[in-house]
């Protein structure tokens, strides 16, 4: 059983589909060249119901709702896995994204026993690229509204 790589997808990653028409289910792993675990965490899929509501009727809901049926059905598909690590209440997004990223790269395992070769945060967000990078972690971004690339 080979390495796997894990990638978690930061919420504002999840928009990318529908706002640039980029399959970053696809693009991700050929971008690793290796084998990727793509992860929505539960408390990233948490945030975008929590915006869902706040934004009801408005675009930003309607391309959150979009997304979640995307990663929902790409978790049905057995191409994202759901993986839950609780939010602590408060916790700022980027955080708790962090630390999730620490715990699996520390376990050195996913769910499924697969030993871990990487953890890559794939974000759009500035705030949790710069820490990203300085926890040592890599991270998958979208450059020029059109290519996934690694930081």
């Amino acid at each position: 059983m080979g390495m796997v790589a894990i990638v978690l997808l930061d919420s504002n990653f999840l928009f990318v589909p529908l706002q640039f028409k980029v399959d970053i289910y696809d693009a991700i792993p050929k971008l690793l060249e290796e084998s990727a675990e793509l992860v929505l965490l539960s408390g990233v899929k948490e945030e975008i119901v929590e915006k869902n509501k706040r934004d009801a009727g408005k675009l930003v809901s309607k391309q959150g709702i979009g997304a979640l049926q995307l990663v929902s059905l790409k978790v049905e598909q057995g191409k994202v896995s759901a993986v839950k690590v609780d939010r602590r209440p408060a916790e700022p997004v980027d955080d708790y994204v962090i630390r999730a990223a620490r715990q699996i790269k520390d376990a050195a395992v996913l769910g499924g026993g697969k030993p871990v070769s990487r953890v890559v945060v794939a974000t759009n967000d500035k705030g949790l690229k710069r820490k990203s990078k300085a926890e040592g972690f890599e991270v998958i971004h979208l450059r020029q509204r059109r290519f996934v690339t690694l930081l």
